[in-house]
C-alpha cells in the first residue's frame, strides 16, 4: 500500500527521508541498512586503502553475523567482490564492482540535486511497505 505524503522539506526528518528514498532507489536497500554501511565504508576506502573482511567487521558496530550475512548477499548480487591480496595472500579484501560503484556515483549525484535546490514542499512516494501510514 503506497500513500502519497506532501512533506515540508525543511524538516531533518524529511531530509532523512528523502536520503532513504533515495538509498532504496539507487541502491535497492530496504529493511536492514547493514548493507548501506558495509557499501559506504567499501566505498569511502576505494582507492585509497584495502579493506580487508576483518577490518570491515572490527569497522561497523553491527554483529558479524549480520554483516558476514548481508556481505555473502551482496557478493551473489554483484555488488562486491572479494580478491586475494598480492602480497599477502593471507589477506582478502572486499572491492565494489563496476555496477556499484556506478550505482553509488548516481545516488551521490541525485542526492547533491536534491539538497542543493531550494527548500519547497515536495510529494514523495515511501516505498518501506513495512510502515503504516
Amino acid at each position: 500500500m503506497n500513500k502519497k505524503m506532501i512533506l515540508d522539506t525543511r524538516s531533518i526528518n524529511t531530509r532523512l527521508l528523502k536520503f532513504r528514498v533515495l538509498i532504496h532507489r539507487y541502491l535497492g536497500i530496504n529493511s536492514s541498512l547493514i548493507p548501506f554501511d558495509i557499501l559506504l565504508l567499501v566505498k569511502i576506502h576505494d582507492g585509497v586503502q584495502d579493506v580487508t573482511i576483518k577490518s570491515l567487521l572490527a569497522g561497523l558496530s553491527h554483529s558479524q553475523t549480520g554483516v558476514r550475512y548481508h556481505l555473502k548477499r551482496l557478493i551473489a548480487e554483484d555488488w562486491l567482490v572479494l580478491h586475494k591480496g598480492e602480497v599477502d595472500k593471507r589477506n582478502t579484501f572486499v572491492t565494489l564492482t563496476a555496477c556499484a560503484r556506478r550505482a553509488l556515483e548516481r545516488a551521490e549525484e541525485q542526492a547533491a540535486l536534491e539538497y542543493n535546490e531550494p527548500m519547497q514542499l515536495a510529494d514523495l512516494e515511501y516505498p518501506f511497505p513495512s510502515v503504516r501510514t
